[in-house]
């Protein structure tokens, strides 16, 4: 026992003797842990967002959309959002003619109210996007999404007003030329942030150039996930049912979004409404519904297999590590030959001397696992805080003990395994030969 606590004791003074050969050999080890560390910590982090965003609405909900219009709908985002947006040359309806869609098929501010009525559903949110051109205050234009939305789209997202108000059911009841604009477009256009009562001027394709009262000036920094990406190319929102008229849709909506009450089964209602709007426009699987609870059930499915990946990739690094590990043993050992030679002059076995420098090898991936986890760790906070600063979703670092405890094992096998040949061959060396070691 006390060569055995000799022997570590010994382990510890020949890595700090040399110690930053020790920390570059021990390198590897911290970054694969430290990467590891941070990719889940990140990864779950957004993940824990995304399901803290959805479930501070405290609402389930489900949307409601024609079966095929969601591959050319104009709710998108980014460049392929611009590009549609800005071909001056598109209309509104290029979509239906490329996708078979007649009017009858889509679905109906009608249909919202029927879906209304159904029990245990709360309120019909109804959206729709389309195209439509604002002058800026430096002479340039701007092609934009012109949002129809009504009234009970705040169940959804409680829109944080600068100035004046939101649509209410008055404006959409009676189909009121008014808009709300964000913080950016109010400067854009206007100068200022405070643009209410300002008349907005939007040119259509449809009806020409169409004249809205600014109500509300809306913080585009404080949206929703959701809101934030389809207004995100947004220059103006108005009521759903002066969409309707102004683009000449009439009541039809691009989505439908349904709020269910608490306690509500969704995928019951979720079946009720599909075979509702089948019967309807007479079209069998006509209609997409999707569940709130299938597209967490994706997220967390995705988030995992990506984290799950990127991972395995960064882990790669602690392979590296402990070749690294391997070689810088192998040279200690041939640096330290007459030493062995001594040991096993004065009466240390091979066992012993395997020992020593195998627990060397154990000591210097320790140090680095618990080196890269405090690494990781810190990365984890710093990057969650950066990525909040400059992103809408709010990052919730999670570090899981599994993670940290699973790459600590890991860097413990790695210092055995790949310490195993230079102990042994410490171990076989010849006292005699090791003796005459220059």
């Amino acid at each position: 026992m006390v060569q055995v606590l000799e022997t570590i004791i010994s382990a510890f003074n020949n890595i700090f003797s040399y110690k930053i050969r020790s920390f570059l050999t021990m390198l590897g080890i911290i970054i694969g842990v430290g990467a590891v560390i941070t990719i889940t910590g990140i990864g779950n982090g957004v993940k824990a967002g995304i399901f803290s965003e959805l479930s501070s609405m405290n609402k389930s909900m489900l949307v409601v959309m024609t079966n095929n219009i969601s591959r050319n709908s104009v709710i998108t985002t980014g460049q392929e959002n611009n590009d549609h947006l800005n071909n001056d040359n598109s209309n509104n309806n290029d979509k239906d003619k490329d996708l078979n869609i007649t009017e009858g098929d889509y679905v109906t501010l009608d249909d919202s109210k029927d879906i209304a009525k159904i029990p245990g559903v709360d309120a019909v949110a109804n959206i729709s996007q389309f195209k439509g051109k604002v002058i800026l205050r430096n002479g340039k234009t701007r092609r934009d999404a012109v949002t129809g939305l009504d009234n009970n789209y705040t169940a959804i997202d409680n829109f944080n007003m600068l100035y004046g108000r939101f649509i209410n059911k008055a404006d959409v009841d009676n189909g009121s030329y008014v808009a709300v604009i964000k913080d950016s477009v109010s400067m854009d256009v206007f100068g200022r942030l405070n643009s209410v009562g300002e008349k907005l001027e939007i040119e259509t394709n449809e009806s020409g150039v169409v004249y809205f009262t600014v109500i509300g000036v809306v913080a585009q920094s404080d949206l929703s996930i959701s809101s934030q990406r389809f207004l995100e190319n947004n220059i103006a929102i108005i009521p759903i049912t002066t969409a309707g008229d102004v683009f000449l849709k009439e009541d039809n909506v691009d989505m439908a979004t349904v709020i269910l009450k608490v306690g509500t089964n969704a995928s019951n209602i979720a079946n009720k409404i599909s075979k509702f709007l089948d019967m309807k426009h007479d079209k069998e699987d006509g209609y997409l519904v999707i569940n709130q609870d299938t597209i967490l059930d994706m997220v967390d499915t995705i988030f995992n297999s990506i984290t799950a990946f990127v991972s395995f990739v960064a882990a790669i690094s602690l392979l590296v590590g402990g070749v690294g590990v391997m070689n810088i043993m192998m040279v200690t050992v041939t640096e330290r030959t007459r030493e062995i030679g001594i040991k096993k002059s004065l009466g240390s076995s091979s066992g012993l001397i395997q020992f020593q420098f195998l627990i060397e090898s154990i000591i210097i991936t320790i140090i680095g696992g618990i080196t890269g986890a405090i690494l990781g760790f810190i990365c984890t906070i710093s990057l969650s805080k950066i990525i909040n600063l400059i992103s809408p979703l709010k990052i919730i670092p999670n570090i899981q003990l599994s993670v940290i405890i699973g790459v600590f094992i890991i860097s413990i096998l790695i210092g055995i395994i790949f310490g195993v040949a230079p102990a042994r061959k410490a171990a076989k060396l010849d006292p005699v030969l090791a003796l005459r070691f220059e």
